[in-house]
């Protein structure tokens, strides 16, 4: 395990990671058709160096560099570049309009940006390829230092070692090191910046503490969940899978046998769909699933026990990418369901006013450009999570809401919609729920498959029940139903904006 105390930057990180690590090392696996490619030490370390001495010549080695395009090895060596350059890193979504791409480039002051192949029409359409250098990202055929040498004029014999240009990092821990955006569950785009010393701390720990030798990388790279979950690997001496397209999530498993995967609740149902028929570690159908880290929703109870029964291994994580990569970790047990349970080493938490407050290294800067937001929930270094929570007597910490989610009714009285959603969402024919307020009253909008009148009957009388054990001022007096699942963020949370209603 690499140790971040005496790091300055992500150069350092790199630099510890690649010199504890043998050369033949597997860093990374991804599938090319039906083959499993693999990537080592020494392939992954001279990509990196390649791609930052091309940087270094395109003089893209400082300020703002926005990063966009899909998961992909590429993507990761086009990242891993600018961070070790000593560039700020600004991560887009592979998914955004030209309309979305350029607000991202004003509102973080963007000068240049790396794109894959499949964003580069949407980049063109924005003009921006005619205002600031627009560049692809780094892909394997391509020999930078050889290119950089015939510019020079020099000649290059075959098999002759080539000097990479690279420019100095001279960036300290507080130094700005990446963005990321997040608009949480209201729907507001805000930029967190992340500094070096967040960054590493995110990185170098083993929050988990449970050994693995390969986790299966299935978050979107721009969310810090997703980038965290690749660096925090290669620095407890695993090798990352990538899942490139969800929709081979099952031969990614069968064919690379990652024994760990952080996910979703979504990604969690689906497995355990497939592995009721299957035997322990699913190994029957070819996987080799150790332990299943989850965020982002509460469980249901037949998820654990399927899990368990299993021999699979499930945590419940709890984190904020305005907190970094140290969060909760929290081992589940069937009695003990969705509590996101004591913080780990490295992490302080209190409750003020019913609120999550923590602190750790990996807490962020601030929000770009935004001091106010930023006092509003940074004070004297401790973050304000805005999650509403209580302590039981072991001390484990449970959430009951978002405090900015609250339902205020005239009457005084303060609700929190997750706290009804939670037993709505364990109806047998509700697929998921959000409740709101409207006309001072609370009305449950329900996902259901499909729109019969048999099914909606049936809810609004289990609804009827529910009722009975709530006081008058948390009973639910409208019922709407519909088929499309709410609109979610990456973590798999249901974005809280009029429109998803």
């Amino acid at each position: 395990m690499i140790s971040g105390e005496k790091l300055r930057n992500i150069k350092d990180m790199f630099d510890a990671i690649f010199r504890e690590s043998p050369k033949e090392r597997v860093m990374v696996k991804y599938m090319e058709g039906k083959t499993v490619k693999e990537i080592t030490a020494h392939v992954l370390s001279k990509a990196i160096d390649s791609y930052s001495a091309w940087l270094t010549r395109q003089q893209l080695t400082e300020g703002h560099i926005g990063i966009i395009g899909p998961n992909c090895y590429e993507w990761l060596v086009s990242f891993s570049a600018v961070l070790r350059l000593g560039a700020v890193a600004v991560l887009m979504a592979e998914t955004e309009s030209p309309k979305e791409i350029l607000e991202d480039v004003a509102q973080t002051d963007i000068r240049a940006v790396l794109y894959a192949p499949s964003v580069k029409a949407r980049l063109a359409e924005t003009g921006l390829m005619e205002k600031i250098p627009c560049v692809p990202f780094y892909f394997q055929e391509a020999e930078y230092e050889r290119e950089g040498k015939q510019k020079t004029g020099q000649k290059i014999e075959a098999g002759q070692k080539v000097r990479l240009l690279i420019a100095e990092n001279h960036r300290g821990p507080e130094d700005p090191a990446c963005i990321i955006f997040t608009s949480g569950t209201s729907g507001t785009k805000k930029a967190v910046v992340h500094a070096n010393r967040a960054l590493i701390a995110g990185q170098c720990n083993d929050i988990i503490g449970h050994p693995f030798t390969s986790q299966l990388a299935v978050l979107p790279f721009h969310h810090l969940a997703g980038f965290n979950a690749v660096f925090n690997t290669w620095c407890l001496g695993g090798t990352i899978c990538l899942a490139e397209d969800m929709r081979y999530l099952f031969a990614y498993l069968e064919a690379m046998k990652p024994d760990y995967l952080f996910a979703v609740p979504a990604i969690a149902n689906v497995l355990v769909r497939r592995l009721k028929k299957a035997d322990d570690y699913g190994a029957s159908l070819g996987w080799n699933l150790r332990l299943l880290n989850c965020g982002g929703a509460k469980f249901q109870p037949e998820i654990v026990e399927t899990l368990v029964s299993h021999k699979i291994g499930i945590m419940n994580c709890y984190g904020a990418s305005e907190a970094g990569g140290i969060g909760f970790a929290w081992d589940m047990a069937l009695d003990c369901v969705n509590t996101i349970g004591k913080p780990p080493a490295g992490l302080e938490a209190k409750i003020v006013d019913g609120e999550l407050v923590i602190r750790s290294d990996s807490v962020m800067l601030g929000y770009y450009k935004e001091p106010e937001m930023t006092n509003e929930v940074l004070k004297d270094g401790w973050y304000y999570t805005g999650d509403l929570c209580y302590q039981d007597e072991n001390g484990c910490i449970y959430l009951t809401g978002r405090k900015n989610n609250l339902l205020i009714l005239s009457n005084g009285e303060n609700v929190s919609p997750e706290e009804l959603e939670a037993k709505l969402n364990e109806l047998e024919l509700v697929s998921e729920s959000m409740v709101v307020a409207e006309n001072d009253l609370l009305a449950a909008v329900i996902v259901v498959d499909e729109l019969q009148e048999t099914v909606q009957t049936e809810i609004r009388k289990q609804i009827d029940q529910l009722n009975r054990s709530l006081p008058n001022w948390k009973k639910l007096e409208k019922v709407y139903f519909r088929e499309e699942a709410f609109e979610k963020n990456a973590m798999g949370k249901i974005i809280r904006i009029r429109g998803n209603v």
